[in-house]
Order: C-alpha cells, then structure tokens, then sequence
C-alpha cells in the first residue's frame, strides 16, 4: 500500500529522483490523448494557448509546430517539471513562443480571456 501512494504522489506532482521516470512514462501514456487533443483543436495562426499539467514538456515541440506564431502558456505543479521542460524547450522559451509557470491550476496567474484554447492532459 505504501508504494502505491508514493507512486500516486509522483503522478500528480513528481519530485526527486523519480521525476524523470515518471515523466517519461506520463509522455508514453499521455500520446493519444495529445493525439486527439491536436487533432481536435481548432487553432489559428497567432493563437495563445495554455496547457494545464505540461510534464517535462515532451511535446511541446509538436504542439508548436501546428499553426504559425502559437504562443503557449503552460502551468504545472512540479517544480521538477517545470526545470525539466524549460531545459529541454529552452529555444521555445528564449524564443517568447514558449511561457512556462509553476503553480495550481485552481489559481491561474493569468488575465481573464487572455487564451485562445487551452489543453490539459490529466
């Protein structure tokens, strides 16, 4: 029973040295559901964006590539995420194209109506 509730801990916020395996785990599982997400938004060129619970930012590269000038706003509640995802899409970030925050998504640290569309993979 312990180990379940550690491996619940990690899934919703990953830490320490288990993040990345968590990560890499939550990217292979999550790919459909990022699939269909793609798939079923209707963006535009120039459209910002905020996904909710981001992981390492695995896909982030494929999320940016769908429309022209995409600003994505992401929140996660992983410290750990946040750092893994900022260094592995540091050219998205340098760039402004990519926004990254930690924090809740039950307090978004943004305007109201600032966001074309939104993703959250949960």
């Amino acid at each position: 029973m312990k180990d379940l509730k550690f491996i619940a801990q990690q899934l919703r916020k990953p830490a320490g040295d288990f993040a990345a395996t968590i990560a890499d785990k939550m990217n292979e599982g999550n790919k459909p559901l990022y699939d269909l997400t793609f798939s079923s938004m209707n963006l535009h060129d120039g459209d910002t964006v905020l996904e909710i619970g981001f992981g390492n930012g695995f896909h982030f590269t494929e999320f940016l590539s769908l429309k022209n000038n995409l600003t994505l706003c992401g929140i996660d509640y992983s410290e750990e995420m946040v750092k893994q995802a900022t260094e592995r899409n540091l050219k998205f970030v340098n760039s402004g194209e990519l926004l990254l925050t930690e924090g809740s998504s039950d307090k978004l640290p943004y305007a109201d109506q600032i966001f074309d569309s939104y993703s959250a993979i949960w």
